[in-house]
Order: C-alpha cells, then structure tokens, then sequence
C-alpha cells in the first residue's frame, strides 16, 4: 500500500514539474512558441564536431534552464503526446551545411534549432496542440 502511495505521489510530483515548465515557456499560455538566441560556445563547452543533432539537443537544454526549468527532470525527450518522439537534422539546401535545421520532440513540444553562420544558435519552441 505505501509502495502505491509512493508512486502516486511521485507521478503527481512529475506531473507538476512538467505544467511548471509549460508554464514558464509559454509565459503563462499568452505564447504558443517562443525563441532563444544563444553564441554556440556559451551553449556547452562539450566539442560535439558534426554530431549537429547532438548539438541542437545542447541547445534546447540551455533554452529550457534559461526560463528555469530543469531538462532532466521536466522535459521527457524521448516521449511526445504523439506517442515516441521524432528528432532529426536536414539541410534545407542539399551540400549546404549552413542550411542544416534540427527538429526535436519532447513531451512538453517542438524546436527547431538552426545555426548561423556568425556562431549564434536560434532555438524556437512550439507548445503541442
């Protein structure tokens, strides 16, 4: 019975972190996205190379700690309300790195993370239907 209670409790705990975060993404829900523009060496001091979806999960992270929120435990990355969630890097114009967009899902929404050429990183973030 109290090993019950516990789990209760715990998924009631998680459940709130999760509306917290939304909350403070969404300002409130008077937003239905939001964007971040970072220098991407202030992103992580981790050398990811190529690995841009690797990157852009970097970028995310620093996007959700800017609003207060907590990516480990508010943000579920590999779950989205469609069931798993889908991430992936294209380049929008074949050959041209600098045309590479990453797209995200977690449970809270989407990003889409691009790079600039002058070594800023923009994060967008769109709230689920």
């Amino acid at each position: 019975m109290k090993f019950i209670a516990l789990i209760t409790i715990l998924f009631s705990l998680s459940a709130h972190a999760e509306q917290s975060c939304l909350e403070k993404l969404t300002n409130d829900y008077e937003r239905e996205s939001r964007t971040f523009e970072f220098n991407a060496d202030h992103v992580t001091d981790r050398d990811f190379g190529r690995d841009t979806l690797a990157f852009s999960f970097q970028a995310v992270r620093k996007a959700l700690t800017t609003v207060g929120c907590h990516p480990k435990l508010d943000v579920n990355f590999s779950k989205s309300p469609l069931g798993g969630s889908d991430n992936l890097c294209r380049e929008i114009i074949p050959g041209r790195h600098s045309s590479m967009v990453c797209y995200i899902e977690s449970n809270l929404g989407y990003w889409v993370v691009s790079q600039g050429t002058v070594n800023n990183v923009v994060v967008t973030y769109y709230r689920w239907d």
